[in-house]
């Protein structure tokens, strides 16, 4: 009893602690200040405090009021643009910020050199480096660079839709994430603390996009391919989508398992290196064909120690070739990409730990014909077959008598005229009225046509050109994403019982722990247009 007792207490405490933070807000932007796109995925830091959050796809970020003093000011960084700091002072409450970033105008060494696992064809830079070797050594080097320690981090968990530019089914949360350190079962060991969670009802909701796959209906599916839940939640989904943290485990298709499978099943390339807070990166990209499909992904590598700051990979539909430099251009978005992911790892005294990550693909939802037949009835008084539609036919279309098979008892009725009344159309045929009569003593008037009669319509379109009885394909974008606002390392976390259900959905029946400082930490909400 004192242990439900002292859930209900954690669960109350939490929502109190909600309620506490719906606080204000500064809004901003950051944007290039050569092409005036949003930055994407940077990194914002509310600067002596050990806090950030990270930029959305529209660059947008919020930070509470509170942090408005002359002292604070925000540090912000992201990879290919120079660091800028921005008192918090000079920020206005009452309007979103513009921030503008400078793209970095330093480049390295313009060579690009390929490499491949063949040494006949094995080419090296200066440094006597290889696409190949560099992205060797990064594997090799993931033991020593990330902790085998246990560790946690505290952020902020989404998961949402996108239809064209707009944000939909919006999902939140607020976690701290228990990692055991690498070297460990991250399914088995790695345990989540839920301190808040929350349905956003100020975004658009559709419970179509938001009921789970269907593959046996066919209701909701991925074109050409299946998320595996491993038997997770929406959280554990996202975290098997990261090849780093599971380099020893089949994570997905094509990098499966990182540590044997990845430099196998991939073709390097050496890209111009860039710097990220005044550190050299080297940059390699990877492909994979396969079919009619194919695999494009970027590596960015500490040329210190190895350590693999940030990975992306696409999977792609279709025989196209593209060049990928133009693939990661968050301005340009390639309408046969069906799947991405986009992580990035933050030094944190001696070892790397998660930043960011974010996985979306897209997906289809099959909904009810708009343009149907509501029912057919018979019409004594004219002698004629009435046929209600939900919308209105195409009056040229609907007044062809080609477009109608009416046939009783398997014999076919033909019919002399067709008349349209808004969502009606009446069907004259050549049966005269004595026969109506001799049927009219079976039938009540206005009943539904009996089951003796069958009628097919063909290829007919309401006036917003919907065919008659086809089902729509509603596409949209899936998204799951956690943003690191502190990382904690040497944190094995507390010994109770309150953590998160790994098997169960995140919003159902799940235990809610808030601790004292919660309120040190915010759900970073997008802005509700993408645009």
């Amino acid at each position: 009893m004192g242990r439900v007792l002292h859930i209900l207490c954690l669960m109350f405490f939490s929502v109190s602690i909600m309620s506490a933070q719906e606080e204000q807000f500064i809004k901003a932007r950051l944007i290039d200040t050569k092409t005036d796109e949003p930055v994407v995925f940077a990194t914002i830091i509310v600067k002596d405090q050990t806090l950030a959050v990270i930029s959305n796809m529209d660059g947008s970020f919020q930070i509470p009021l509170e942090f408005k003093t002359p002292a604070n000011s925000i540090l912000i960084s992201s990879m290919g643009y120079v660091s800028k700091e921005v008192p918090i002072s000079e920020l206005k409450f009452d309007e979103i910020n513009l921030i503008r970033l400078e793209p970095a105008l330093e480049v390295l060494d313009e060579v690009v050199v390929s490499g491949t696992r063949n040494p006949k064809n094995k080419t090296e830079d200066v440094l006597g480096l290889s696409a190949d070797e560099i992205v060797h050594r990064a594997i090799k080097g993931i033991f020593s660079n990330y902790s085998r320690l246990p560790y946690s981090y505290i952020g902020y968990y989404r998961d949402y839709q996108l239809k064209d530019s707009i944000y939909i089914n919006l999902n939140e949360a607020l976690f701290e994430v228990f990692d055991s350190g690498f070297g460990t079962n991250d399914y088995n060991t790695t345990k989540t603390r839920i301190y808040n969670y929350r349905r956003n009802n100020d975004f658009q909701i559709d419970t179509a996009t938001a009921r789970p796959y269907d593959y046996e209906d066919e209701r909701k599916t991925i074109d050409g391919a299946i998320i595996n839940s491993f038997g997770g939640n929406e959280f554990m989904i996202l975290r098997i989508h990261d090849p780093i943290r599971n380099h020893s485990i089949n994570s997905f298709d094509y990098i499966n398992i990182l540590d044997i499978d990845f430099e196998e099943n991939h073709m390097f390339k050496r890209e111009a290196d860039i710097i990220l807070d005044n550190q050299k990166l080297f940059v390699v990209s990877a492909k994979k064909v396969t079919g009619q499909n194919r695999a494009l992904g970027k590596l960015f590598i500490s040329q210190d120690n190895f350590a693999i700051h940030k990975l992306e990979y696409a999977l792609y539909r279709g025989g196209k070739k593209y060049n990928v430099n133009e693939l990661y251009g968050y301005s340009k978005v390639a309408k046969d990409k069906f799947f991405d992911v986009q992580l990035e790892y933050k030094p944190v005294n001696d070892h790397m730990y998660l930043n960011y990550i974010s996985v979306s693909n897209d997906f289809q939802v099959k909904r009810d014909p708009i343009f149907k037949v509501e029912k057919m009835l018979m019409n004594w008084d004219d002698l004629c077959y009435e046929v209600h539609f939900t919308a209105k036919p195409e009056v040229s279309e609907a007044i062809n008598k080609k477009k109608y098979n009416l046939r009783f008892k398997g014999k076919k009725v033909n019919i002399r005229k067709v008349e349209v009344n808004n969502k009606v159309v009446r069907l004259f045929t050549e049966l005269d009225g004595v026969r109506f009569a001799v049927n009219k003593a079976n039938w009540k008037m206005g009943i539904d046509v009996p089951s003796d009669f069958r009628l097919r319509i063909r290829n007919l379109k309401d006036n917003d050109g919907n065919r008659l009885d086809e089902g729509r394909h509603w596409r949209a974008t899936q998204f799951r994403e956690f943003f690191v606002q502190q990382v904690k390392p040497k944190n094995s976390g507390p010994s109770d019982y309150l953590y998160m259900k790994k098997d169960r959905p995140i919003y159902k029946a799940q235990p809610i722990a808030s601790p004292v400082n919660f309120e040190n930490y915010w759900m970073n909400t997008p802005l509700q247009s993408f645009e």
